[in-house]
């Protein structure tokens, strides 16, 4: 066996690990102020870019800018640890000629290394949303109780922004910043619902976009957080008897396993008796 491909497969190996590890290391251990602000949400999800819902070329450029960048900050550190292993694998076996099947190691790696921040993205923003489904109720009451008391809507977000869930604090940080900078609330409620894809918040911005003013606003906004609360409950009735179901896995393996042991030892004994 060529003496180059174990040390390419370590090499790979190694390398790929590495990176993996330290990416988990990194992202673990960011301070709490951080995960939840807006800058690493919007960091850590990537941007998506609909070519029939931009209006100019302009907009189509700042989304694969924003495409671009996201691209650069996951992937790279990923290839740039396996070309490293490519070279380091060259050394190891002395010859800068890499056989076939250390080739095929390298791409292999490759492909982990690329594809696992993509993975990895795809469930943190899945975390995320589960997050905001589960505690947006709670903000959308403290809203309405803004509401009944007289503040405008740009006053209830800012009051959100400081005083809402650690969930949705990111959500309202931003929405707010959206409309202390001069954006309409129905196109800062667009862009906070591309950053945040999830469908309660798509509802909540469908009752502020639907100009229910005055009284009826805090009236909506206490129905919607109900309904939230219902479909919280029934999801968690759902899941509850699902996981209810998996306990009938393991008592049917206990129950089958010695069957299964006493019917096979006699069969094996008549096996023997005929055949000898």
């Amino acid at each position: 066996m060529n003496p180059s491909i174990p040390a390419a497969l370590a090499t790979i190996s190694s390398g790929i690990g590495g990176g993996i590890t330290i990416s988990v290391y990194y992202q673990k251990n960011r301070s709490a102020k951080e995960r939840i602000s807006r800058h690493w949400i919007a960091e850590q999800s990537a941007p998506s870019i609909n070519l029939k819902g931009h209006s100019s070329s302009k907009d189509l450029i700042e989304g694969l800018t924003a495409r671009s960048r996201w691209l650069k900050a996951n992937y790279t550190p990923h290839i740039a640890l396996a070309t490293i292993g490519l070279f380091v694998l060259s050394i190891l076996s002395r010859s800068w000629s890499v056989s076939v099947l250390s080739f095929l190691a390298f791409l292999s790696g490759l492909t982990l290394a690329v594809a696992f921040p993509v993975v990895n993205d795809q469930l943190r923003k899945a975390k995320i949303t589960k997050a905001i489904d589960a505690n947006l109720a709670l903000d959308i009451e403290k809203m309405a109780v803004y509401l009944s008391a007289g503040l405008s809507i740009t006053s209830a977000i800012a009051r959100l922004s400081k005083n809402s869930t650690i969930a949705c604090r990111a959500l309202f940080e931003d929405l707010n910043l959206s409309l202390a900078s001069g954006v309409e609330l129905s196109e800062a409620l667009a862009i906070l619902q591309i950053t945040f894809n999830s469908d309660s918040l798509h509802r909540f911005c469908i009752i502020l976009e639907s100009g229910l003013w005055g009284g009826n606003l805090p009236r909506a906004a206490r129905h919607e957080a109900q309904s939230q609360r219902v479909d919280a409950h029934r999801q968690a009735l759902a899941l509850m008897e699902k996981n209810s179901q998996k306990i009938w896995i393991p008592i049917t393996i206990a129950a089958l396993v010695p069957g299964i042991i006493l019917i096979f030892i006699p069969f094996l004994s008549i096996l023997r008796t005929v055949s000898g």
